[in-house]
């Protein structure tokens, strides 16, 4: 970190004021939703060589033809300040191979799996064909219903619970990091490797592996980026840590994205069977990496103390713990569904979305479901992500960990929490690279990510809903 580079703490705040003299925008003012899409990135296609204008109006058709100028439709993409305001405080990236060899790897090509037991060519194979986006464009199947999907993904399911039934996850030191992210969300993918995916150099961070993880392009986002499957072919060239899975369309809203999770989980499952934990991650977090492996680590030490225990459950389901929640779904119809099926509306304890920590043995039950009884008789899956997993999870023996409380180690400034600088494991809801780049700008220049912000803003010990009664943005 550069606090220990040798440079005072006043000097290197006399730098920040100059190079961020409005510091720090995000958390002094919060900005409601702007007029621009969230979709793409600009700092992407400059990448390859386009002006701003044109970027802008390529990634920002709606805000341009609302008469917005270029200042408010691009100017959270475009982190060439922060960048270069980083550069002159003396971090320096991480080397390529650094990265590479805490990425997952996409196909097999990287372990010795042989013959059968390979995942190349199933639907847990991340790689993209060489000739993808030229011979034809990235479509997934069209599942009319979960059932079907299940079917599909039934065999690859039963590979990575073999696996893992193989491998020995009793003292294994590793947890994996897969990030959950929408094909077309390039600028957020590049700004988070430039920004807290650097700290897996950090001590306390060297036992944790990594992975982005799409499903295929839906038919928005290949309207939207035509040759979207050659950026994402490319991307994966030139990083090797972007799993796009083929077997699934990649939407927001919709039975599929909840899909796409379980997946993502068999799918890191079958690289790194005798990982301990696995925590799924969205693409709009910024995480201090060393301290979520010491709270990873601190578990890992408490269930091998406590695994002789008769009375302890075997399974962790750590997070952001919503307790006591009504099911409000998407649709009109979900609420009276899921009252037909349960009787009420109450929800069992769900972690919020953004991230959540499963061990080896949740994991691998996923796993030994999703190989064939869920094909039988399918989980109800609804569009919400995270609720869908805790009402998967409601009826198991497990250990619920409220371990990320809200102004405490979880800080969303939509919900007006405190942002704590010495227990802050993750902040949410950060949607452009421009607020990544400030969180972590502050983070390097002194070890703390909510620096000059902290004392504001709300702590919640508990998630449940009278704790939100005041909380609107």
């Amino acid at each position: 970190m550069v606090a220990a580079s040798g440079i005072s703490a006043l000097s290197l705040w006399r730098k920040v004021l100059v190079l961020f003299p409005v510091w720090p925008p995000v958390l002094v003012a919060p900005r409601a939703p702007g007029p621009c899409s969230e979709w793409f990135d600009n700092a992407w296609l400059k990448s390859k060589g386009f002006s701003a204008d044109v970027c802008c109006w390529r990634n920002h058709t709606d805000c341009w033809q609302d008469g917005y100028d270029y200042g408010i439709c691009c100017s959270d993409y475009d982190t060439s300040h922060y960048q270069h305001g980083l550069q002159s405080l003396g971090h320096v990236l991480l080397a390529p191979e650094v990265l590479a060899k805490a990425a997952l790897p996409l196909g097999d090509s990287l372990r010795t799996f042989g013959g059968a037991s390979s995942i190349n060519g199933t639907a847990l194979d991340g790689r993209l064909p060489p000739l993808v986006g030229l011979e034809g464009e990235l479509a997934a199947p069209d599942y009319a219903t979960p059932r079907d999907f299940f079917i599909a993904v039934a065999p690859a399911a039963a590979l990575a619970a073999q696996r893992a039934s193989e491998a020995d996850s009793s003292h294994g030191s590793v947890s994996v990091l897969f990030i959950m992210t929408a094909p077309g969300n390039f600028a957020r993918r590049q700004a988070i490797r430039q920004t807290w995916l650097q700290s897996l150099g950090w001590p306390g961070a060297e036992r944790l592996r990594y992975a982005f993880v799409a499903g295929a392009p839906d038919a928005t986002t290949r309207e939207r980026i035509p040759g979207v499957a050659i950026e994402l072919r490319e991307e994966q060239e030139e990083f090797a840590d972007l799993l796009v899975l083929p077997s699934l369309q990649d939407v927001y809203w919709g039975w599929e994205h909840t899909a796409k999770t379980f997946l993502a989980l068999i799918a890191v499952l079958a690289r790194v069977p005798d990982a301990s934990h696995f925590a799924c991650l969205h693409d709009d977090v910024y995480v201090h990496l060393p301290r979520l492996a010491e709270l990873l680590d601190a578990r890992r030490q408490f269930q091998v103390e406590n695994s002789g225990n008769g009375g302890f459950p075997a399974g962790l389901y750590l997070g952001n713990a919503y307790l006591g929640h009504d099911f409000v779904g998407h649709s009109s119809t979900d609420g009276p569904d899921y009252e037909a099926m349960h009787g009420h509306r109450k929800m069992p304890p769900v972690m919020k979305g953004g991230l959540w920590v499963v061990d080896s043995q949740l994991a691998r039950w996923v796993a030994a479901m999703l190989s064939g009884p869920a094909a039988l008789l399918p989980w109800r899956l609804w569009p919400s992500d995270d609720d869908s997993v805790g009402l998967v999870f409601g009826e198991l023996d497990i250990l619920r960990d409220h371990a990320l409380r809200h102004g405490s180690e979880w800080f969303d400034w939509r919900l007006g929490d405190r942002c704590d600088g010495d227990r802050l494991v993750v902040a949410h809801d950060l949607k452009t690279p421009r607020e990544l780049f400030e969180m972590w700008a502050r983070h390097l220049a002194f070890g703390n990510p909510c620096h000059g912000v902290e004392g504001a803003g709300l702590v919640r010990l508990t998630s449940r809903p009278e704790d939100f009664v005041f909380a609107e943005p």
